[in-house]
């Protein structure tokens, strides 16, 4: 068969190859990420744009509900407080005219 010497040869032989081999897997791997990061502002481009946009229509979202709660509270929720108010306080007057109050006690 092969003597030892023989042997040592195929192996570093196959070891040479081996070697090559993965050295060029290594140099096409590398190629192939450049290529996917040099494509990167190309896809990241359009995600951050739809993104600017949503943020722009929350924000105009969010001005035209404080306008519509602000105009809520001005036309419903401060006449309402307000009638209330009268009519708790007539309810008092009433009360305190016709002597049927009760005294508050505490501080």
């Amino acid at each position: 068969m092969f003597d030892l010497a023989t042997w040592r040869d195929l192996a570093i032989l196959f070891l040479a190859v081996m070697w090559i081999i993965l050295l060029v897997v290594t140099i096409l791997l590398l190629l192939k990420i450049k290529s996917m990061v040099d494509q990167l502002p190309d896809r990241i481009t359009p995600i951050l744009d739809s993104a600017r946009r949503t943020a722009n229509t929350v924000e105009g979202t969010a001005t035209s509900l404080k306008g519509t709660a602000s105009f809520v509270n001005r036309t419903t929720v401060t006449p309402i407080i307000r009638v209330a108010a009268i009519g708790a306080a007539t309810t008092r007057f009433v009360q305190v005219m016709l002597g049927r109050h009760r005294r508050r006690t505490g501080a």
